[in-house]
């Protein structure tokens, strides 16, 4: 049994948290234990902090200074084999495998200290220390080796695809009667949140999707810009749930949904997997990476943009700003497309039912997932 060590920096996620629970076969990770890692983490996962943080990061890569100054001196645990980083780079002579969601993550999720750092952030992926690149999804691949020159590194790539968890659950067997509930869900604290995962569209496709629909409704569990709350609060079968809500609760809103939403202007995210594993047919965006979660016709629809957005990997704040006014061919796409879902009971089963396989036994499932974690680590103790 190889022990790896998860070295964070900031809050747990959902991939890292699934590797602690679930660990490819042969392998076990652990995670930070001493009192100042914990410290480090309450203060990383402050949501105040972590506002001043952004702020500050648009003067320097807050994470690539952290990475190659006082991270260099941290040690892993005694025992541990190999070391796997979520998005910091590793400045330390130990073996080391780092997930990869886009490129400028390692220099401030900006192009421009990408570009400033380039030959620093070539090197340490180029270097005998790391040895495997683990990119969690083909847009991601593409961002590294576009936005860095992939010489002394490219090998070292494998695409591996995040996994959901199948859930128990029981839905009612007929819709006859009943209002077709469509689930939004983003985050309560992220900033711009709400606009990059395509809340505007959300919001502007349900007032059109209703007056052709009316037996359609749509929950929104997100923070929502009042000004944005304001012009829809009170639309008819529409209901904001903006406080955090325990984990319980946000089942029990994916297990009383017929569908859900996810028209991002942004990465895919494990709500997408959560939604497929409760049997949810998922209309996402034809952005970066959510065509790769969703098959158009077969696990859900894939709506389009009509207007060009800036890519992921440059920066999500200029994302953000080009995101301003809702994308008037999408939402069109939006209520096209969930239209034949609230007509057709059936479609929603047939498609839902098809998500649902790929999370327990396809592409997203755990046991895919780490069969290939596990070539990755076995190689890299290999090298």
């Amino acid at each position: 049994m190889k022990t790896v060590y998860a070295d964070l920096l900031g809050r747990v996620g959902f991939r890292v948290r699934q590797l602690l629970e679930h660990p490819p076969e042969g392998f076990r990770f652990v995670s930070r234990t001493q009192w100042a890692d914990r410290l480090s983490d309450r203060a990383i996962g402050n949501d105040f902090l972590w506002r001043w943080r952004h702020r500050l990061n648009r003067l320097a890569p807050l994470n690539l200074a952290a990475a190659y100054g006082p991270l260099r001196f941290k040690r892993p645990p005694a025992g541990a084999d190999l070391t796997y980083s979520e998005s910091p780079l590793i400045f330390r002579r130990e073996p080391w495998v780092v997930g990869v969601e886009v490129a400028i993550q390692f220099a401030g999720y900006d192009h421009r200290h990408l570009e400033r750092y380039r030959r620093v952030v070539e090197a340490a992926l180029g270097s005998r220390h790391c040895r495997g690149i683990v990119c969690w999804s083909e847009a991601a691949r593409r961002s590294l080796l576009e936005r860095l020159s992939g010489e002394k590194f490219a090998e070292k790539i494998s695409v591996v695809h995040p996994a959901g968890t199948p859930k128990r659950f029981a839905r009612p067997g007929s819709s006859n009667g009943r209002p077709v509930r469509i689930l939004f869900v983003s985050s309560v604290v992220t900033p711009g949140g709400f606009e990059q995962k395509g809340g505007r569209e959300a919001l502007e496709a349900f007032v059109w999707l209703r007056r052709i629909c009316p037996q359609a409704e749509l929950i929104v569990r997100s923070d929502v810009p009042e000004s944005l709350r304001s012009c829809y609060e009170g639309a008819p079968g529409l209901k904001f749930v903006t406080q955090p809500v325990t984990r319980a609760e946000l089942d029990r809103l994916y297990q009383s949904a017929d569908i859900f939403w996810y028209p991002a202007h942004s990465l895919s995210s494990v709500v997408v997997l959560e939604a497929m594993s409760y049997a949810l047919p998922v209309v996402t965006s034809d952005y970066y990476d959510n065509p790769e979660y969703i098959e158009d016709g077969r696990t859900g629809f894939v709506a389009r943009h009509s207007r060009a957005l800036p890519s992921w990997d440059t920066s999500p704040r200029e994302v953000l700003e080009a995101v301003r006014e809702p994308d008037p061919g999408l939402v069109g796409e939006l209520v096209e497309k969930t239209r034949l879902l609230v007509e057709q009971p059936a479609l929603r089963r047939r498609l839902g039912a098809a998500a649902r396989e790929e999370v327990e036994h396809g592409r997203f499932s755990l046991a895919v997932k780490n069969r290939k974690l596990q070539a990755v680590f076995e190689r890299a103790l290999a090298a």
